[in-house]
């Protein structure tokens, strides 16, 4: 059993009682401290970059975030963990907006929000800065990928749990009873379901059908800081790098708590559920089967098409290993 150390009492300032972001807030800036060999390490600001387009925020106003301890109606102190939520956009004006204010109406009290934009060329950066007082920190630059974005996302944050938002998505819950109680064992995920824009709810499951699919939804996901220290996205997937993700939180036996509400809603359409013609549905294929095959090796591989071909899965608008022996030899011959 971990023992935490004492709660210390810290000044916080409530620049606004209306927004998530704005609740909790200090001119104390925090100090960083980086695991040297963590793979990935923590900024408050990345370096000057001669492409950088804009960033802006509150952390660029000198208010800062941090988790505090607050008391409970048996005068207990508990702490209320810090969320970090990050949105990684690129040209989102359709729904941008509507991300921001699902985010910044949560009723959780300790939220940090920041956005990386890829250098968007529509109206992207105008709707950030309408919201520059809400969020904590964005910049806009261009990137190497949604992946590197999302890495570039973790670098810059400051909470204990780490949450992914599609720009497109819309967040619905922080379950913040699960938080509190992952943040007091030191639990390493919580995770909800999803409900997807065709009406279907995504239940998220963390078992061992993750070595044929990705059972944790994404969108539905908090993941403790310091294991995604461990385990940055890795950025040579271009579509399923969260599934690789994933695979390697199972494979570690990180711990867990499921949380029986709906997270977000999640609209189809990203970059890992719109591959629909031929050429790019083949290559999402071998992505899908790499990650297989780079995390469970060939027997893993085998065990997925043969899981696929006895439940016959061939299902729109979801990527799985069809039946045809053909493509199964093809991935096989990629995976060497």
């Amino acid at each position: 059993m971990t023992i935490k150390p004492p709660l210390q009492e810290k000044k916080f300032i409530e620049l606004d009682a209306n927004f998530s972001t704005t609740r909790r807030v200090t001119m104390e800036r925090p100090a960083i401290i980086n695991d040297p060999c963590a793979k990935v390490q923590s900024h408050l600001f990345l370096p000057p970059n001669p492409e950088r387009r804009g960033e802006g925020g509150l952390r660029t106003k000198g208010y800062f975030k941090h988790s505090y301890p607050e008391t409970s109606e048996l005068s207990e102190k508990f702490a209320v963990p810090l969320v970090t939520i990050i949105t990684v956009v690129f040209n989102g004006e359709k729904h941008l907006e509507q991300a921001i204010q699902s985010v910044i109406s949560q009723s959780y009290n300790n939220v940090e929000y920041i956005i990386i934009d890829g250098g968007s060329r529509d109206s992207t950066i105008d709707i950030i800065r309408k919201y520059d007082d809400q969020i904590d920190y964005w910049l806009s630059e261009p990137d190497e990928g949604i992946y590197d974005a999302m890495n570039k996302g973790w670098k810059l944050s400051q909470g204990d749990y780490i949450y992914y938002l599609g720009s497109d998505d819309i967040l619905l819950n922080i379950p913040s009873q699960s938080i509190q109680k992952a943040s007091l064992n030191n639990t390493d995920i919580i995770h909800g379901n999803v409900i997807m824009d065709n009406g279907q709810l995504r239940i998220s499951r963390y078992n061992p059908l993750i070595v044929f699919k990705n059972t944790l939804c994404p969108q539905g996901l908090f993941i403790k800081k310091k294991l995604l220290a461990q385990l940055p996205f890795n950025t040579k997937y271009k579509v399923y790098a969260d599934f690789d993700l994933n695979q390697k939180i199972y494979k570690m036996s990180a711990s867990s708590i499921k949380d029986k509400s709906t997270i977000a809603f999640f609209r189809l359409g990203g970059a890992s559920s719109s591959y629909q013609d031929n050429s790019k549905l083949a290559n999402c294929k071998q992505e899908y089967a790499r990650v297989i095959y780079d995390n469970f090796g060939l027997s893993g591989l085998i065990l997925s098409w043969i899981w696929g071909a006895v439940r016959g899965l061939v299902v729109k608008n979801n990527i799985h290993l069809h039946t045809d022996y053909k493509t199964l030899k093809r991935i096989l011959k990629d995976c060497k």
